[in-house]
């Protein structure tokens, strides 16, 4: 999938659902507003797009902090974050993912 530029895989339920049609304009402008080495807080991440979108952009240099309370999103963003290479994914606590 393809959100703002940037690409990444996400789980086969969220196939049909046009993520960027839903939201295009913040995803574009969140996209343009990180930079490389960002620090970036997504505080009710959700499955991940804006997390996403902040790892592409912000690189490795960059630091971000996803916090999802319901476990259910939880779980695919952290699935999405695996299946897109992002091995530096720590947890601190049930909800937090320091990344």
């Amino acid at each position: 999938m393809e959100i703002a530029g940037c690409r990444f895989r996400i789980h086969p339920h969220f196939c049909t659902i046009s993520l960027e049609a839903a939201e295009a304009a913040s995803f574009h402008a969140f996209a343009d507003a990180v930079q490389e080495g960002a620090r970036v807080f997504d505080i009710g991440a959700s499955v991940g797009p804006y997390t996403m979108i902040a790892l592409e952009r912000a690189g490795p240099s960059g630091r971000i902090v996803a916090y999802e309370p319901d476990e259910c999103a939880r779980s695919y963003l952290m699935c999405h974050l695996r299946w897109n290479a992002r091995p530096s994914i720590g947890m601190a606590g049930p909800a937090r993912l320091h990344v």
